[in-house]
């Protein structure tokens, strides 16, 4: 009997895993370079209470490089911390 319950916690940690590798696959391969029907390197704009969200779930760096993962592919010697600035800098007007 022993056995079966640590089959059944098995079960279930391996399911929670899959779930979260399946929906990592999707925001990467789907949501972040895949839009409209054309491949490429996108940005995510998300709400703030999602970032936070999602900060919490998966960390701050993760969410960072996702949400900028545009910047992240021209500029991969830049921090994510800094993608944000690099943004905003490549985004004035001079």
């Amino acid at each position: 009997m022993l056995g079966l319950a640590f089959g059944y916690r098995f079960l279930f940690f391996w399911l929670f895993l899959r779930l979260i590798y399946g929906l990592g696959d999707l925001v990467f391969f789907r949501i972040v370079h895949h839009r409209q029907g054309e491949y490429g390197t996108f940005s995510i704009p998300l709400a703030p209470w999602l970032t936070t969200l999602a900060g919490t779930i998966a960390g701050s760096t993760v969410v960072q490089a996702t949400i900028h993962h545009d910047v992240h592919q021209n500029y991969a010697s830049v921090a994510v911390e800094h993608l944000a600035t690099v943004r905003a800098l490549q985004t004035e007007e001079y």
